[in-house]
């Protein structure tokens, strides 16, 4: 009686119902490879979920994500419309300076004037040899603690170009100095 119990199971849903054509089985209303992709998809999308948790965690626990990481004060040396120039690299400047105890000083100075202005670029190549001379003796004549001071280095930079203006017929609007030593020898 047990036998003929377990017989009839396999016969409970029909003949061919358990079984498609070609001798597959079927599970359920879908068949295998679809739910094997949905199997895969939601693994997938477990994992996607998983890691963008993790980093988001991470991250608050660091502190950077907040908005104030990334927020740059604006101090009132800022401007906001500074104008853009173009610089003629005069030669590197060497000399002595006025002081008992002689000092060395090696200056690189760029001369800023206006965007696109060949003429005073033109200008200030037929007078280098002027500007040079001028630039060396006022360097020459100065001592190093006063060119030593940070505090001076804006005046130096004014003074420089007023010498150079009063040589240009055009003027330049802005010296920099891409480098500037004293050395004691």
């Amino acid at each position: 009686m047990s036998d003929d119990f377990l017989e009839g199971d396999e016969d409970v849903g029909g003949g061919d119902s358990g079984a498609s054509e070609g001798g597959k089985k079927r599970v359920g209303f879908m068949p295998a490879i679809v739910i094997q992709i949905l199997k895969w998809a939601a693994i997938v999308l477990g994992m996607i979920i998983f890691v963008v948790t993790i980093v988001v965690i991470t991250l608050n626990i660091l502190g950077t994500g907040t908005s104030n990481a990334n927020r740059t004060d604006v101090t009132e040396d800022y401007r906001e419309n500074l104008p853009v120039y173009e610089f003629f690299d005069m030669e590197e400047f060497r000399g002595v300076t006025a002081d008992e105890v002689r000092n060395t000083y090696v200056v690189n100075i760029q001369l800023g004037y206006d965007a696109g202005d060949s003429v005073t670029v033109n200008e200030i190549i037929g007078r280098r040899v002027q500007l040079t001379d001028q630039i060396l003796l006022w360097f020459s004549s100065q001592n190093a603690a006063y060119l030593l001071n940070a505090n001076n280095r804006e005046e130096i930079r004014s003074r420089v170009r007023a010498l150079v203006n009063q040589i240009m017929t055009r003027d330049i609007k802005e010296v920099r100095f891409t480098n500037f030593q004293i050395l004691n020898f």
